[in-house]
């Protein structure tokens, strides 16, 4: 058994644990006010940000992008295999991607996509020339040049990521993918 002495001191030490709330030490109306404050500018600062053209023009950039990785996903969950056409499905992904901000003549002099250097600048599109949607140069228009550069900026770095992703995850080159390629019966029909 527990001496009183011992249970008296492990509850000691256990209220000493536990926060204490003190009558004397009860927020002022100052500080309320002050935390009623600070949740309308949290409700202010996110009312700002969803407002801003800026971030107008990354959703806009997203609605027109987001379609591609769709289409790429919706066929590869369907039922039936599908691993003869993955090849194709993902080089065709990542033509898409590549079309948005890669001049075309650098992709129609390369044999391989993936041995596009898409990096370069030298090889990529001018600003002006950017596949981002209808929706989004709008949107730019407005915006100061400062933010423009920088949302551009984005943009390419955004693309070059993605086809990193692809190329890097997505096996483009696996030899296994190219011999599934002749189960395809489409191709040996018009062969």
């Amino acid at each position: 058994m527990d001496s009183p002495k011992s249970t008296r001191t492990a509850k000691i030490a256990h209220q000493n644990k536990r926060p204490r709330l003190d009558i004397d030490s009860a927020p002022s109306q100052q500080a309320l006010k002050q935390q009623v404050a600070k949740v309308l500018n949290r409700q202010e600062r996110l009312f700002m940000f969803l407002s801003s053209d800026v971030n107008k023009a990354y959703c806009a950039f997203l609605l027109s992008v987001i379609p591609e990785f769709e289409k790429t996903n919706t066929f590869l969950q369907s039922g039936a295999p599908q691993v003869h056409v993955l090849l194709e499905v993902l080089n065709s992904l990542l033509r898409e991607i590549l079309l948005r901000f890669v001049k075309p003549s650098v992709i129609k002099s390369s044999c391989e996509l993936t041995d596009i250097d898409y990096k370069s600048s030298g090889n990529q599109r001018d600003d002006d020339d950017l596949v981002i949607g209808s929706q989004t140069l709008q949107i730019l228009e407005r915006l100061k040049i400062a933010d423009k550069q920088q949302f551009l900026t984005r943009v390419r770095r955004f693309f070059v990521v993605v086809s990193d992703y692809i190329i890097l995850k997505f096996l483009l080159k696996s030899e296994i993918l190219k011999k599934a390629e002749v189960a395809r019966l489409s191709s040996i029909v018009t062969a």
